[in-house]
């Protein structure tokens, strides 16, 4: 796919860099640590890949290890990259509140930090570096309601330890709260998926239609929940009478859009963010500057936040979207009914 180019922005009177690939210079081989949430979902692997691309082409080393959605796990690998001394950090947190003593160590031993797709609070951190979340909190609504005009709906959020859980919740009630006002929406059932669980979502949805609530609309906030509870309406028979969203942009979603039982996802283009959070990552470790879009608090201090879009796939722009755009072939995309 083609590589998506950052803009040159200027933030605070900081000059900032673009995510343009500069050539590494001599003895320019600093150290990176990578420590990921898990890699129990498509997207995961993704961004394990396309940062691994992206340091080894910049002339990095990177060690990348995998907390197996484990915050204790997590704690331990920090330690040990911290010991291996990196020169910085990018992370993914299983908990987003709960790195803040070895976090705090690697600051106070002058390793840069990112923290990558998901935000971790309470702790300094030069970067966050990540979807625009709440927009895909929108874009999430948006979809439901290009889907249906009115009824009841379920919300399927993530994990309550993942800080987009939160960002994803204000997007969706910016679109969907005046129709709550007004009676056209009903919100029925609205349940988290500790640890981003797919039982916990097919569990929470069957329950829910056992006991005869009606459900003609769910917000899942990734695919993985989606395709939970997209299983349990097949399974009842009531897959093309409700309406699906879901985000991430998983081949199984662009497969369940194309066959008809999931209504939208949301597009996210993973090597662009991987691209410029390793170029972010390589830059401070060698002390330069690097881009950003925004400032978020993560409680303390207003971190420099690079925010990348997204974009609502439906079946009328999926070929548009993920086949032109090169993110899936159109055999992958459609295999299962052309078979």
């Amino acid at each position: 796919m083609k590589k998506l180019l950052c803009m040159l922005l200027a933030v605070a009177l900081v000059v900032v860099c673009s995510c343009s690939h500069p050539k590494p210079e001599k003895n320019e081989k600093p150290l990176i640590g990578i420590s990921m949430c898990s890699l129990l979902i498509e997207r995961w692997y993704k961004d394990r890949e396309a940062l691994a691309a992206e340091f080894s082409r910049l002339g990095a080393t990177a060690i990348i290890q995998n907390a197996n959605n484990d915050s204790a796990l997590q704690a331990e690998q920090i330690d040990d990259l911290i010991s291996r001394g990196v020169d910085a950090l990018i992370v993914i947190p299983v908990n987003y509140g709960a790195l803040t003593e070895q976090l705090s160590r690697a600051k106070h031993q002058g390793i840069s930090i990112i923290a990558y797709e998901r935000l971790v609070e309470d702790v300094d951190i030069d970067a966050y570096y990540s979807f625009d979340n709440v927009r895909v909190g929108e874009l999430l609504a948006l979809g439901l309601l290009a889907g249906m005009d009115e009824g009841s709906i379920m919300i399927i959020n993530g994990d309550e330890n993942d800080f987009n859980s939160v960002l994803y919740r204000q997007g969706y009630m910016n679109i969907l709260q005046p129709h709550l006002d007004s009676g056209r929406i009903k919100i029925v059932k609205d349940v988290s998926s500790p640890n981003w669980e797919v039982e916990s979502a097919y569990n929470a949805v069957e329950s829910a239609l056992r006991t005869g609530i009606k459900i003609d609309g769910i917000i899942a906030t990734n695919d993985s929940l989606a395709g939970a509870a997209i299983q349990v309406l097949l399974e009842k028979g009531i897959a093309d009478s409700t309406v699906v969203v879901g985000q991430d942009g998983d081949l199984a979603a662009y497969q369940r859009i194309v066959e008809g039982v999931q209504f939208a996802t949301v597009y996210k283009p993973y090597d662009e963010l991987a691209e410029c959070a390793a170029l972010a990552a390589y830059r401070l470790s060698i002390g330069r500057p690097f881009a950003y879009t925004d400032k978020i608090d993560n409680g303390f201090s207003d971190v420099k936040y690079y925010k990348v879009g997204s974009q609502l796939v439906t079946a009328e722009n999926i070929d548009e979207i993920v086949i032109g755009g090169g993110v899936y072939s159109e055999e992958e995309v459609y295999m299962n009914v052309m078979m």
